[in-house]
């Protein structure tokens, strides 16, 4: 919440106990674990080398898998896979299984460029992917792209 002494519309410097709680939530979807208040309560978070330690720290607990998760959910629309359905003529394939499989490959990619720090300019100019073994099998797909080499399914 916003401190009722600023302005509406004010920027204004976030003190670090608030800090700490956004990249927590931020980062695993929940509170703020010791590690990260204690850096808080000693003034220390907003100390560009504590923060970046913090953050690392943080990436590499398994609660930020909720990061990827949420995040691509939103940013990429993933949540939205559930009440897409194609056309069964077009796409006579197409079942629960693959539209699961079309949410992980998506995550997994996502997950890569987040735990690898690479660009995101990455999630749509990739050179590749990553597929889920199916319980059913697809036809072979081979898809052109941008002559870098084809993906097969």
């Amino acid at each position: 919440r916003d401190p009722t002494e600023v302005p509406p519309n004010t920027p204004y410097r976030l003190k670090d106990i608030d800090l700490a709680s956004r990249l927590s939530f931020m980062l695993w979807s929940s509170v703020p674990d010791e590690p990260l208040l204690a850096s808080a309560e000693q003034g220390l978070l907003r100390q560009p080398d504590e923060l970046a330690k913090q953050v690392k720290r943080m990436l590499a607990d398994p609660r930020s898998a909720r990061l990827v998760t949420n995040f691509a959910d939103q940013w990429l629309y993933l949540r939205n896979l559930e009440s897409l359905t194609p056309d069964a003529r077009r796409f006579p394939d197409f079942d629960e299984n693959l539209r699961q499989a079309m949410r992980q490959e998506t995550e997994r990619l996502f997950e890569e460029v987040l735990r690898e720090n690479r660009s995101v300019l990455e999630l749509i100019q990739s050179d590749h992917t990553y597929f889920e073994k199916l319980s059913s099998p697809l036809k072979c797909v081979v898809v052109d792209c941008c002559d870098r080499g084809a993906f097969y399914r």
